[in-house]
């Protein structure tokens, strides 16, 4: 994504977190972490409760928050 995103482009993603091992695992930071390895800017991000869970799952696996990344590709 990095390689086609135009100078100063910004690509959004939302991430939920998952469970393995019953050990949260918190994918946003992960993909924070990469994204500015990468050449990223991180811009913003932000917690996102969600309001109406699609697909049932038991509610100890639910995941409760989608996280927003919004990254940029900075100025060459």
């Amino acid at each position: 994504m990095y390689r086609v995103l135009k100078p100063n482009g910004r690509y959004i993603l939302a991430i939920g977190n998952n469970k393995i091992r019953n050990e949260l695992f918190e994918s946003w930071k992960y993909i924070m972490d990469i994204s500015e390895k990468i050449g990223f800017e991180i811009e913003l991000y932000f917690g996102s409760e969600i309001i109406k869970h699609f697909i049932k799952v038991k509610r100890e696996e639910r995941i409760n928050t989608d996280w927003i990344v919004v990254l940029r590709k900075p100025h060459d």
